[in-house]
C-alpha cells in the first residue's frame, strides 16, 4: 500500500480489486461460488433474481457477471437481453451458469469473445477461474 500525505489529509493507494455480481437463485450454488471467487481475491455481489441482478450490475458496475437462467421474478434470459440492450452494461462480460441445455436460447444472446456458457454439471469452479482469468487479462 502506498501512502501520500496531502495537505490536510491521507490518501491510501490499493490496487483495485476485480468485482463480480453473482445472478443465482440457489443459495448454496450461489454461496459456493461466491467462497471460491472471494478466494481468488474477487469483490463479490450477489441477488437472487435477474431483477435484483440488474439493479446490482448498474451500482456496482462489476468486471464479469455470472447470471443463472431459470430464476423467479425475471429470468436469466431476460436479465441478459436486458444487459445487451443498456449501453451502459453492454460491454460487461457474461458467464451464463445453467443445469440446463438452453443453448438455442442463451447463444444467439452471447457475445463469444467474451461471454461463457457453462453447464454447472460439466464444470468445475478451477475451469471457470481459469475462463475468468483469461477475459480479464
Amino acid at each position: 500500500m502506498e501512502e501520500k500525505n496531502e495537505a490536510k489529509y491521507t490518501i491510501y493507494m490499493t490496487r483495485a480489486r476485480r468485482s463480480i455480481v453473482i445472478i443465482e437463485d440457489d443459495a448454496s450454488q450461489q454461496k459456493a461460488l461466491r467462497l471460491a471467487l472471494e478466494k481468488e481475491g474477487f469483490e463479490v455481489h450477489a441477488a437472487m433474481n435477474g431483477k435484483e441482478g440488474i439493479e446490482l450490475v448498474h451500482v456496482q458496475k462489476p468486471d464479469i457477471i455470472f447470471c443463472d437462467v431459470i430464476m423467479p421474478v425475471m429470468t436469466g434470459i431476460e436479465a441478459l437481453e436486458h444487459f445487451r440492450a443498456d449501453a451502459l452494461i453492454r460491454d460487461i462480460p457474461v458467464f451464463v451458469l445453467t443445469n440446463y441445455a438452453l443453448h438455442e436460447k442463451v447463444m444467439p444472446l452471447l457475445d463469444l469473445k467474451k461471454d461463457r456458457f457453462f453447464l454447472k454439471t460439466d464444470s468445475s469452479l478451477k475451469q471457470i477461474i481459469a475462463e475468468i482469468n483469461t477475459i480479464l487479462s
